[in-house]
Order: C-alpha cells, then structure tokens, then sequence
C-alpha cells in the first residue's frame, strides 16, 4: 500500500494522492545552542515550509552534553531526518527534500 505525504505546504505530493491518506511523519533532530540566531532562523524555516504535522521536531541542545558538544560545538545549527544528516549552519531544501524522499520511501517499503 502506498502511503500519500505532503512535506511541502504547496507542491510536494508522492503519487497524486491527498495528504489526508496515511499519513507519514518524519523524525527530524534539531542540534542546536541557546542564543543562537542561526538555530533559530532554521527552526523558523522548517515551521514555514514544512506541512504541519508531518514532521516531529526533537530539539537537543548540545551545551547539555559534553560529546555532543564536541561533535557540533562550531556546526550549529544541524539538522538530522531520521538519523541522517541533512545540513548544517543553514537550511539546504534540496538536500532535505532528499532525506524525506529517503525516510519515505523506506516508510513505504514496511
């Protein structure tokens, strides 16, 4: 069975189908730091571009954590689907629009 999404607010529909079939929501981790305008802007942007409920954010503030801390200490923001790493300092749409396509298509083949 084939499960219909719609990430993106305007255009992005696997198959012709509504949105409103089984819908899949995507894990998507936000590594990020307090104060960080950065961080912010990238939050704001998946809030803007991204269909509302299909996604589940996880934010993680990696000042909380001393490894996380040395992995991502001059990379925030990063941006993680479902474990894989997508972009990091700045938005890149095509490169998340890839890693939902992924993360769906995986989705599908359950």
């Amino acid at each position: 069975m084939v499960r219909a999404l719609c990430f993106w607010r305007y255009s992005w529909i696997e198959n012709g189908l509504t949105h409103n079939a089984g819908r899949y929501t995507a894990q998507l981790t936000l590594f990020y730091r307090q104060g960080c305008h950065l961080c912010e802007d990238l939050e704001q942007q998946l809030s803007e571009l991204l269909e509302p409920g299909s996604y589940r954010l996880e934010k993680v503030d990696i000042d909380e954590d001393e490894i996380l801390k040395g992995l991502y200490n001059a990379r925030v923001p990063v941006l993680n689907c479902e474990k894989e790493e997508v972009c990091e300092h700045f938005l890149d749409l095509e490169a998340l629009q890839k890693a939902l396509g992924h993360a769906l298509a995986s989705y599908n083949e359950q």
